[in-house]
């Protein structure tokens, strides 16, 4: 009895509110398809011809193909990755604070950003039309917009070289790779000033290093960002301004040009001064 109750008050319900039901039929299974294509985009399809590697979907942390390949030494790895953000940050702090190499008719030119872009393996992409050999890769466009983009992958790259260092950690105090100046070789005799005592100590002391210099350079590299951010906002309208002054000046020539060729030309309307009146002798 009470079974029938609930049926008949479930299809009275059904039937005084079917458009609600209906919509919440359409909003499941929208919600369904959309936790389909997400895990597809994730994880990568099954199928033939798709590849569901993590090389294909998430990437993994290496540091083959990169700037710091085979470097083992730490104070090496850090002097290189600070000088090269530094050289990149330099040339387009120098190109905002010089209005003068501002070009309107052509793209800007970045070489600094370029070449660390062109040794980045993760700005390349996989050239579809190429055979399926997997060794033929396209660089990305490096444009103006992409100054960020570009030093983010390669913080990426140099927090992965970081990982690996820190999860070798023993290998860098057995190898002297670990302190600034690396011995002449490898073990205790190598370093006559280190004791026994100092190895039991390193190798804790060179992880303790390695996360601070990663969380250091990620936010180093956000404040850069948002101080040269403080550039960019103006830049779009100060260069449109630069660049219309610069075209008002040379329609400004140009008319010259034409006002000086005009007061050369013979007037037709004068009589004096006509070709077809003037008489020579």
């Amino acid at each position: 009895m009470k079974k029938t109750r609930f049926i008949s008050g479930f299809t009275a319900t059904l039937k005084k509110h079917k458009f609600l039901v209906f919509t919440a039929l359409i909003l499941a299974v929208v919600v369904a398809l959309t936790k389909v294509d997400f895990r597809g985009a994730l994880v990568g399809l099954s199928g033939p011809g798709v590849s569901s590697s993590s090389e294909d979907s998430l990437r993994t942390c290496s540091d083959a193909g990169t700037m710091f390949e085979g470097m083992n030494n730490l104070t090496a790895v850090m002097k290189k990755y600070h000088e090269k953000v530094s050289g990149v940050v330099k040339e387009r702090q120098q190109y905002f604070e010089r209005p003068d190499l501002w070009k309107c008719t052509e793209p800007e030119s970045m070489p600094e950003l370029s070449s660390l872009a062109s040794r980045l393996p993760g700005w390349h992409y996989p050239d579809g039309s190429a055979a399926l050999s997997g060794q033929n890769y396209k660089l990305r466009p490096v444009l103006f917009e992409s100054f960020a983009s570009v030093l983010a992958e390669y913080l990426r790259e140099y927090e992965c070289k970081l990982v690996r260092l820190q999860q070798a950690d023993i290998d860098a105090v057995i190898s002297n790779n670990d302190i600034d100046q690396p011995c002449g070789g490898v073990g205790l005799s190598s370093c006559p000033g280190t004791t026994i005592r100092d190895l039991a100590t390193r190798p804790e002391t060179f992880s303790d290093k390695i996360s601070v210099e990663r969380h250091r350079a990620r936010v180093a590299l956000e404040r850069t960002l948002h101080v040269l951010r403080s550039y960019e906002m103006n830049y779009a309208a100060a260069r449109n301004l630069i660049c219309l002054h610069r075209a008002s000046m040379d329609f400004r020539a140009e008319m010259s040009l034409i006002a000086d060729a005009t007061s050369c030309m013979p007037k037709i309307w004068d009589a004096v001064t006509s070709i077809h009146d003037r008489k020579y002798k």
